[in-house]
């Protein structure tokens, strides 16, 4: 027990070991302190002089020989005392360089480009985070937010909307259609606007839009928030936010369709609508036939717009960093879109010649494409698709 507490302050064993022996001992030379203690006689007077340095220990010399002797107990405190006013002076002096620190943080806008918050706690961390992020007339735009979520962290989220509108932040927020008892209250708030999604657009997760920031958060099991800071990205999502948003209707006007309807354009072209459930079960495809290539990849790329959520699904999957910036794309990337139409999106990116010697993964292939993905979920005729985030 007294090992373990004069451990936490900052004595090691071996010096508690040699303490408690001259609290036996009194005055004595190193070989009884030694035998008593138990250490290796090598290292004797480093110890010793350590707990001298430290307060401890004190030493006389008699007949030419070092007599060592350990100080009053009380003196343990007089040590404490001594660390607490050293730490005291270092959290003064930190006090003093942090603005400059903060500076430079601020200057090289030394940001992460992508992190991941687990648990409950990462993401209470998370969302305590990008309040401090977001600024006085700024607007959160949080989409597809899922009935279990609410249930789990509806304390926590009415406290930090609290928050939220007492620094003047604005939110734009789109829940799932059977979470309307908990945007009925969010429907109160001031700085606060609220839809619902259509059932056909429903997904078990939900996705955070503010400034250069996407985050995708799945609350179903462990909490997880995947965070990419990319200005391109955040974008784009806006986009797919502001058309949901238009297609998004308040509670007393929402009205049951089909997940997966068919219609035609006036060109004859038939569109097929994918629901977010086939979409899943496309993906679960597609990750079967992927399994095989985890080995030879190091990151992962999606194709602005529709390869995004695709590639943000595939760094989760094989654990593999997500890259935005094309240029750092190499013959080990994984390379995503939703469709390989023409193929020229893909032949912009890497070159026709060079299409075969990368890798590319995609939802949907259609065969008179000029290039051929790597794995493809399912092939695409003459239909127009249509993504459930473009709906």
């Amino acid at each position: 027990m007294y090992e373990d507490l004069l451990t936490d302050i900052g004595l090691t064993r071996s010096e508690i070991a040699v303490y408690f022996a001259l609290l036996d001992l009194g005055s004595s030379t190193t070989g009884p302190i030694i035998k008593k203690a138990e250490i290796a006689s090598g290292k004797a007077y480093l110890i010793l002089d350590k707990l001298v340095m430290k307060g401890l220990v004190t030493h006389t010399i008699k007949s030419g020989r070092k007599y060592f002797q350990a100080k009053d107990p009380e003196k343990l405190l007089d040590y404490i005392k001594e660390k607490q006013d050293l730490l005291k002076n270092k959290e003064e002096s930190l006090k003093k360089i942090i603005p400059e620190l903060k500076a430079k943080f601020d200057e090289q806008k030394y940001k992460p480009l992508s992190e991941v918050y687990e648990g409950v706690k990462g993401f209470k961390t998370f969302y305590d985070w990008a309040l401090r992020e977001l600024k006085t007339g700024d607007c959160i735009y949080v989409m597809g937010v899922p009935k279990i979520a609410n249930e789990k962290f509806e304390a926590y989220l009415m406290e930090w909307n609290k928050k939220r509108i007492a620094s003047g932040i604005k939110m734009k927020i789109i829940y799932n259609n059977d979470c309307r008892e908990f945007g009925k209250a969010r429907e109160k708030m001031k700085l606060t606007e609220v839809r619902y999604m259509k059932p056909e657009l429903e997904t078990p997760s939900w996705i955070d839009i503010f400034n250069e920031y996407v985050v995708t958060i799945n609350t179903h099991a462990t909490p997880m928030c995947f965070l990419i800071r990319n200005k391109e990205s955040a974008e784009s999502y806006k986009k797919y936010f502001d058309i949901i948003w238009e297609q998004s209707t308040a509670a007393e006007e929402i009205k049951n369709m089909d997940k997966v309807s068919k219609v035609t354009n006036t060109q004859g072209r038939e569109k097929i609508r994918i629901s977010w459930e086939t979409y899943g079960s496309l993906m679960k495809i597609l990750e079967s036939k992927t399994s095989r290539l985890s080995k030879l990849i190091d990151n992962v790329y999606g194709l602005p717009r529709g390869g995004l959520p695709i590639a943000v699904h595939f760094s989760h999957y094989f654990n593999k960093p997500l890259i935005t910036d094309p240029n750092k794309i190499t013959k080990r990337t994984l390379i995503c879109d939703d469709i390989l139409d023409s193929g020229n999106s893909i032949i912009k990116l890497i070159g026709e010649k060079n299409a075969k010697k990368y890798m590319t993964v995609s939802l949907y292939y259609r065969l008179s494409s000029k290039v051929k993905p790597t794995e493809y979920a399912a092939i695409a005729k003459d239909e127009w698709i249509i993504f459930p985030y473009e709906q």
